[in-house]
């Protein structure tokens, strides 16, 4: 035999195996009970503690497989996750990220090795992607960090996530989900988090531009300052001195150029252009305008010394425009004139830039901004120039307000600050949390008598059953012996079958095709229905369980009768094209030899062993010789044998499920509670025929099954007897899906 991982195609192995074989073989840790309802693990102990419920039957097919999710999770972290107590980053979004890209990393290596840990995975994956998906939509998370980082782990999967993300998570996720998936190539723990620490500084840039962005947008806009880009299009002034304006340019002759036309009131233009005793109040107006609200103004109302305050404007903000420079050489005074009027005209476009340069100062994180035009640092402007690109800078608005809450805060305290906002952007309910909410309410709602039957399933083996030369010779010497059976076997369901399965033509319709032989009817004026139609034959579409009772009670005769019952159903059933599988079931360790492990609360500790001699994907002329390997072992457990059966049927897409228990009495698997056990079978048949599957006992030499399986699905097999009549019973169970049989 081999113990090969069962099911090798990549199918998962039974739900019903709440813990890998592997995790207490392949892996040095240690399985515990307890009698709660999550599933946890103490890495660095190597200890995994599991519900004791969650080995009862009774259990939802989700249910078992989150359970298995939970326990392969955590045992590849114990087996692969080789990082010191003292390396784990604390609680919070290095944390997360750390723990999102470690997970990838892990269950992708967990899953090339074990088929059914990455089944598991991938059932999870989905689980919790429409476990989010509801909760976005019912607005129950509110943490962008924690988002964006299940929606890389889940795309990088080749998952896309069910939701649409937040605005702040789309621009996580835009920034740093090409780093992320460099997870692909890590091999230890320690490359997790140095691809973490990566994430998170991506993650952390982002979200101090989007605050710095929210700040900004924030920011109240100045007196005036519509009506400073209102001239340059055209539009009127709403200014309230706008009569005297009027009068100035009247004065001038219209010397003014067209920018100025409108008569701007932050513009210094309008002032100069008269020859009025006015113009040295106006222009002194016109300067305060022009250098807006703000506080880098020195207080002199004099438009030569404006016009330098200006200049250093654009001398500290970082401003390229060379403008300014030029503007200082020819203003001399402050007198009207065509010295004037150019000098009107190069603050008017001085203005026009001095938006950008006011908004350069307030994004600048400078605690001198106050005093920024007779400060001139240069400093200021490199810190203000990151993001004045995004957005439609304001006009120096008042200093110390809104945009300068940052001041005084060193690079220590600003870091500590942005950890602590990303740490609150990661706080949300794990996925595991979503897990344990969903497996606590299944173990909740468990039938008390389900919870009455509790047995460890971690330690069960399944084999794969490979033949040799040797057994294709006893296969051939059983298969002669029960040729006739077989022959009358199938004689019996093809005749069962030939009325179903044929295609009918039913004639004499008044629709349909026309029926050429009856159209004299219609000349006749006999009949109308002269039309035709055909109904297909039914199919059979069924799949079949064959489970042989292996126990130790099983020698000589029963041993044979069990075996050749099995190979004529499988010889008709493979002649009609009905998938099936062939499961011997036994116990590990005979009662009292000292090897079974203590029940601990459990009601079967013994670990069954699985003997699978044909699987629905093997052919059987290919494997079929591999059932002379049947035989008499230890103990038998009916009741989780059954179980196991009607859950692989449940997998499958046919319409019928029939399961076929060969046995010859009361389960045991030697621990002295055989009545429980018996007690599990005829639960698991009840729950088993409500949710779709057929289950018969075929009792051989002995009557003793019926009790566990109901006269109506029990078959009496007396030992080396193969009769037509059980060939007739059994086509009956197959075609018609009931029972046929008294009492004998």
């Amino acid at each position: 035999m081999s113990k090969v991982s069962y099911y090798d195609e990549g199918q998962a192995q039974s739900a019903m195996a709440v813990v890998a074989k592997w995790l207490a073989k392949d892996r040095d840790l240690k399985v515990v009970y307890h009698d709660g309802t999550a599933v946890d693990a103490d890495i660095f102990r190597k200890v995994i503690r599991i519900p004791r419920l969650a080995c009862s039957g009774g259990l939802t097919e989700e249910t078992l497989w989150l359970l298995r999710h939970q326990c392969d999770h955590e045992g590849g972290h114990i087996a692969d996750t080789r990082l010191a107590k003292e390396d784990y980053p604390p609680p919070g979004a290095l944390f997360e990220c750390w723990n999102a890209i470690e997970d990838r990393r892990m269950e992708r290596k967990q899953g090339e090795k074990y088929p059914g840990a990455k089944a598991a995975h991938e059932f999870a994956r989905d689980y919790h992607n429409r476990k989010i998906a509801k909760a976005m939509a019912d607005g129950e998370i509110d943490a962008p960090l924690w988002e964006a980082l299940v929606a890389m782990a889940f795309q990088s999967e080749g998952t896309p996530p069910r939701w649409r993300l937040g605005a702040k998570a789309k621009k996580y996720f835009d920034a740093a989900y090409g780093t992320f998936c460099e997870w692909k190539g890590l091999k230890s723990a320690e490359g997790s988090l140095k691809l973490a620490r990566r994430v998170y500084d991506i993650l952390k840039d982002v979200h101090e531009q989007e605050q710095q962005e929210q700040q900004q947008e924030q920011q109240p806009r100045p007196q005036g300052g519509e009506s400073q880009e209102q001239p340059q299009q055209g539009g009127t002034n709403d200014f309230e001195d706008e009569p005297d304006e009027q009068e100035e340019q009247q004065g001038s002759g219209g010397s003014d150029d067209q920018e100025d036309e409108e008569g701007d009131e932050n513009s210094a233009g309008s002032d100069d252009s008269a020859g009025s005793d006015d113009s040295e109040e106006d222009d002194e107006n016109s300067s305060e305008n022009s250098a807006g609200s703000d506080d880098g103004d020195s207080g002199d109302s004099e438009g030569s010394e404006e016009g330098d305050e200006n200049s250093g404007d654009s001398e500290e903000d970082g401003d390229e425009d060379g403008e300014g420079d030029e503007d200082d050489s020819d203003d001399e005074g402050e007198g009207g004139g065509s010295d004037d009027s150019e000098e009107d005209d190069e603050n008017s476009s001085e203005n026009s830039a001095g938006s950008d340069d006011d908004s350069e100062q307030e994004s600048g994180a400078s605690d001198d901004a106050e005093h920024g035009a007779e400060q001139g640092d240069p400093s200021d402007g490199d810190d203000s120039e990151s993001d004045d690109s995004d957005y439609e800078p304001d006009d120096g608005g008042p200093k110390g307000g809104e945009g300068d809450e940052d001041d005084g805060e060193t690079p220590e305290e600003r870091a500590e600050r942005l950890a602590e906002e990303l740490d609150a952007e990661s706080e949300a309910k794990s996925l595991k949390e979503y897990e344990d909410e969903d497996v606590a309410l299944a173990l909740g709602e468990l039938d008390p008598e389900d919870a009455e039957y509790l047995s460890r399933k971690d330690l069960d083996e399944h084999r794969v059953v490979e033949g040799d030369d040797a057994d294709m010779e006893v296969f051939q010497a059983n298969r002669e012996e029960v040729a006739a059976g077989v022959a009358a076997m199938v004689r019996a369901m093809q005749q069962a079958l030939r009325a179903r399965m044929r295609c009918r033509k039913m004639g004499a319709q008044r629709s349909g095709r026309i029926d050429m032989r009856r159209l004299t009817h219609v000349a006749k004026n006999l009949s109308k229905e002269v039309f035709y139609r055909t109904r297909k034959g039914e199919k059979l579409d069924t799949a079949v369980e064959i489970i042989i009772d292996e126990s130790a009670s099983m020698r000589g005769e029963k041993c044979m009768a069990v075996r050749l019952v099995a190979i004529a159903v499988a010889e008709a059933l493979a002649q009609l094209g009905v998938p099936f599988e062939i499961t011997g079931t036994t116990t590990k360790h005979f009662g009292g030899d000292g090897g079974i492990p203590p029940l601990d609360g459990l009601d079967r500790t013994n670990p069954m062993v699985y003997n699978h001699y044909k699987t629905f994907d093997q052919p059987w002329r290919r494997v079929r010789h591999a059932i002379a390997r049947t035989g008499a072992h230890k103990h038998n457990v009916d009741g989780e044998a059954v179980e196991h059966c009607a859950r692989r049927l449940l997998a499958r897409p046919e319409a019928r499920r029939i399961v076929l228990s060969l046995s010859d009495g009361l389960p045991e698997a030697g621990q002295g509670n055989d009545l429980k056990m018996g007690d599990n079978i005829v639960r698991t048949c009840e729950r088993a025929r409500a949710a779709g599957v057929e289950v018969y006992g075929f009792g051989v030499a002995t009557e003793a099954p019926e009790a566990y399986y109901g006269a109506e699905h029990f078959v009496h097999l007396p030992a080396g007897k193969l009769d037509v009549e059980f060939a007739r019973g059994f086509a009956s169970i197959l075609t018609e899906g009931r029972m046929s049989f008294g009492k004998r």
